[in-house]
């Protein structure tokens, strides 16, 4: 037992590093804000004199999901990225109902407290759908929304495991390596490879957090409002980012987010699932930034509805600029 405890204090010695070290590399620096007396936030930031970015990551995930994605972002933008309520290493009590609006109130305090005004929001997965009601509730503050594989639709191709919660079954279920595999394999389209170190320790973790994690799913599910009726309060310019392999989200939901959102501009990676922001962090990173630049030169008025295709994907002849396509 002395042996294995003292591997695991070792896997978790390098992992740690793992983490400090890709902090390092994106030149991000830990922070809290405590928002009452039994709730606190972590973020993490990144200086810079230029127009602030907020970023949300998805369920079960955490703010360093971020981190190589906000290596390729320019140097200029002031960037913040927040720990959800329940996730990574923010507060989490049994006694809390971690639905949307929650975490869409914790966000609003966050952003308030730090003292960042008015900025662009993105989120991944749940936090693109934390996004959406958040700036669906304050359109003032949101310069430019990103939806990257975004929940709160149902897509019209509905994916295995969008059907589980109307089952009653909860679909990341993690008590094995097995169950955690399984889980990998819808997340990714194609599995990174994962070191010894970093795969005991995740897997340690995401065991240990599962019952927990259930209870916040089921918050979620219990009282999620309409997707659709958010989108049709949204008006700023969005951007829409997606893996065309999403296991998750399917790509067809992209339809549905266009017909609400006709401003929309849309970018879909090839060969890519769910997890894009850490499966394809570079060049999802540089189409983002790239609508940015584009809303930039716009005014951010969107008046020019441009789709960021990746090779292969459009029909046509699509001319090929920086890491995307233009169509």
């Amino acid at each position: 037992m002395l042996l294995l405890g003292g591997c695991a204090g070792f896997e978790q010695k390098i992992f740690d590093w793992g983490v400090s070290y890709e902090r390092y590399r994106a030149d991000l620096s830990y922070g809290t804000v405590r928002l009452d007396k039994e709730t606190s936030i972590a973020f993490l930031e990144r200086k810079g004199e230029g127009e602030t970015i907020v970023l949300v990551h998805g369920f079960g995930a955490n703010k360093d999901t971020w981190d190589i994605f906000i290596r390729y972002l320019p140097e200029k933008f002031h960037v913040l990225v927040i720990d959800l309520p329940g996730h990574g290493d923010s507060s989490r009590h049994m006694h809390v109902s971690y639905d949307i609006q929650y975490m869409a109130d914790a966000l609003s305090r966050t952003v308030d407290t730090v003292g960042v005004r008015r900025f662009h929001l993105a989120g991944h997965s749940l936090g693109g759908y934390v996004a959406m009601y958040y700036a669906a509730g304050n359109p003032g503050k949101v310069v430019t929304l990103g939806l990257f594989a975004s929940g709160g639709i149902l897509a019209p191709k509905p994916t295995a495991f969008q059907r589980t919660p109307e089952e009653g079954k909860y679909p990341m279920s993690v008590d094995s390596a097995e169950s955690f595999d399984r889980m990998m394999g819808l997340i990714f389209y194609n599995k990174p490879f994962i070191p010894w170190p970093v795969r005991s320790v995740v897997l340690r973790q995401t065991i240990a957090l599962n019952a927990f994690e259930e209870k916040m799913w089921r918050d979620i599910w219990k009282t999620h409002p309409d997707g659709q009726n958010l989108l049709k309060q949204l008006h700023m310019p969005v951007f829409l980012l997606w893996g065309d392999q999403d296991r998750i989200m399917d790509v067809s939901c992209v339809k549905v987010y266009r017909k609400y959102l006709p401003q929309a501009k849309t970018a879909i990676i090839k060969d890519c699932g769910h997890a894009l922001i850490f499966e394809r962090p570079k060049e999802a990173a540089r189409l983002y930034a790239r609508f940015l630049k584009e809303e930039a030169s716009t005014g951010n008025s969107c008046k020019d509805n441009l789709t960021f295709l990746t090779p292969d994907m459009g029909s046509g002849r699509p001319r090929r600029v920086g890491t995307g396509i233009f169509r």
